[in-house]
């Protein structure tokens, strides 16, 4: 499973995260919080948690993508892994592959 041009969501139907061809609604909408340190996803209003851990520094890349890194461990946010359904993201050393790089996308 390609995970190009998919969007981490919130899936209302399983109750878990997972990805999905982008929609635009609510359910695949992430803000930083105030502090910036967190990635809130819209429909549920909670941050995004991976690991235990739900603190985040978002760094922007040159190219217009960006990498989702644990201040803690300063390993990255990677989804490789949840190629396969049912499996989360989780973090690991940062490598600058494309399953720990994101984009902002519009909606469609």
């Amino acid at each position: 499973k390609n995970l190009e041009n998919k969007v981490y969501q919130y899936n209302t139907e399983k109750d878990i995260f997972d990805f999905a061809n982008i929609t635009g609604n609510s359910n695949q909408m992430w803000k930083l919080s105030s502090t910036g340190t967190q990635v809130i996803n819209m429909e549920t209003n909670t941050p995004l948690e991976v690991e235990g851990n739900v603190d985040w520094k978002v760094e922007a890349l040159a190219d217009g993508y960006y990498i989702v890194k644990n201040p803690r461990t300063d390993e990255a946010l990677d989804c490789g892994v949840a190629k396969k359904e049912g499996t989360p993201c989780r973090t690991k050393k940062t490598t600058g592959k494309a399953n720990q790089m994101f984009f902002k996308a519009n909606n469609p």
